[in-house]
């Protein structure tokens, strides 16, 4: 048996259902089924992360048609964070980031990607007060999405001036510097 990578369900819930709502048109639904492999009337538990990419590049060319590849696929992944944050497991961990504070968050992050898929892997290395690298495994263009979760969930937080860099790719492998004021 093969390990599949698999993005689950709730987090196709919280971006289409709660943070995109209204502004999934029906064409867009009809490309998401077609070309994705995603019926949003029934979610299936999880989906391969070919069909999580393709329905981030369908959901960029429909909403973002105007913004460049990464910037799009960073505003996609700030609307997964606030869907995300409206799921019943997001509104937990929603719960417990306002608590923790952001670096303590950024800590965790391996642990709470593991809500959302199956594979991601995290390396936090501190640089100094409120400076952080932060190496994931997030393949293809979906590193950019990831960067909106950083900077959605980091700033939920209550990471003030927060920036999320991506210093460096290599494979699958996306290398960011995470900075706010302390």
């Amino acid at each position: 048996m093969t390990d599949q990578r698999i993005v689950f369900d709730h987090t196709f819930d919280g971006l289409f259902h709660k943070a995109l709502k209204d502004k999934v048109t029906p064409r867009m639904k009809e490309r998401l089924l077609v070309e994705a492999h995603v019926n949003l009337a029934r979610l299936l538990p999880g989906y391969p992360t070919d069909d999580w990419a393709r329905a981030v590049q369908i959901t960029a060319e429909e909403l973002f048609p105007k913004l460049k590849v990464e910037d799009a696929y960073t505003e996609i992944g700030k609307l997964v964070i606030t869907g995300y944050f409206e799921t019943l497991i997001g509104k937990a961990l929603a719960a417990m980031v306002r608590v923790l504070g952001p670096e303590r968050t950024l800590r965790r992050l391996e642990r709470s990607m593991r809500g959302a898929n199956s594979y991601t892997t995290v390396n936090v290395t501190p640089i100094s007060a409120g400076k952080f690298n932060v190496v994931v495994n997030e393949p293809g263009l979906t590193r950019y999405v990831l960067r909106g979760i950083l900077l959605g969930g980091i700033g939920a937080a209550g990471a003030k001036n927060l920036k999320v860099e991506m210093t460096k790719v290599e494979g699958d492998l996306s290398t960011c510097e995470v900075s706010w004021d302390e």
